[in-house]
């Protein structure tokens, strides 16, 4: 809705909001602004209810009871329900592998709180299919350049947006920003731009960079390249690349 009240049309018709870090407390954030997290969800239903094409959804790498115990606690119920709520099921969990299983019940029986970073590109990609949706039309909110920017953009391929107040990278308080991916607060003005199709183009070539610095760090210590070492190196790194992507679920349960 626009600010004279007229609806607006939404160029993306779903929008996908992580829940941890961002609406209720997680590892990387744990002040969460409940007063401004009420003003902006008020907000999103209202604009979801003026324009019955779109929909929206609260998406959790915890448990469905342990993430359907923190919306309770933070009073978020009326918000997100169980329809439109995604969150690491039976059905996920029954397609790892027994080892993977038997790795991920143990770490939860230890934890309640373990989560699996990699679950909500599997339920992305159900709900693109379920709703018959192109990755054009789905806005995905999270704070981790790792786990929702490059897995996001490696998986289900959709924009996402980063929230300012939880930057991270692989479940660590980020050490730097990368320029040129949309950063916003949790405020709705921010937000409805990119959901309009009014915002800048995303540089998603900044996050490959940052993506390629940060494996070239791990492999090499942060030491410069060598000419005589150049292309040696990028091989490497872009195999750590590579490997990084698809082993992305069993690396997000160590």
């Amino acid at each position: 809705m626009t600010a004279d009240g007229a609806v607006s049309s939404p160029k993306k018709t779903v929008l996908v909001l992580l829940l941890e870090d961002i609406f209720f407390p997680g590892t990387v954030n744990a002040a969460i602004d409940s007063a401004r997290v009420e003003q902006f969800l008020k907000s999103l239903q209202k604009y979801a209810k003026s324009n019955p094409g779109f929909s929206y959804y609260g998406i959790s790498a915890l448990k469905v009871g342990v993430c359907q115990k923190k919306i309770a606690e933070a009073g978020l119920e009326k918000f997100f329900t169980e329809e439109n709520t995604l969150a690491v099921d039976n059905d996920f969990i029954h397609q790892m592998t027994e080892i993977d299983r038997e790795l991920y019940e143990k770490k939860c029986k230890e934890d309640e709180s373990c989560k699996d970073e990699y679950a909500r590109q599997v339920q992305l990609l159900d709900l693109m299919k379920k709703k018959n949706l192109a990755p054009e039309k789905v806005l995905f909110v999270g704070h981790d350049y790792w786990f929702d920017g490059f897995y996001t953009r490696r998986f289900s391929k959709v924009d996402t947006a980063f929230i300012e107040s939880a930057l991270s990278s692989k479940g660590h308080l980020a050490t730097e920003r990368v320029e040129g991916l949309w950063h916003i607060g949790l405020v709705w003005d921010e937000l409805l731009p990119l959901l309009e199709g009014k915002a800048p183009a995303i540089d998603y070539k900044r996050l490959d960079e940052f993506v390629v610095t940060t494996i070239s760090k791990e492999l090499f210590g942060g030491q410069g390249f060598s000419l005589q070492k150049k292309v040696i190196d990028l091989r490497a790194v872009k195999e750590k690349m590579h490997a990084e992507t698809d082993a992305g679920k069993k690396e997000s349960k160590e």
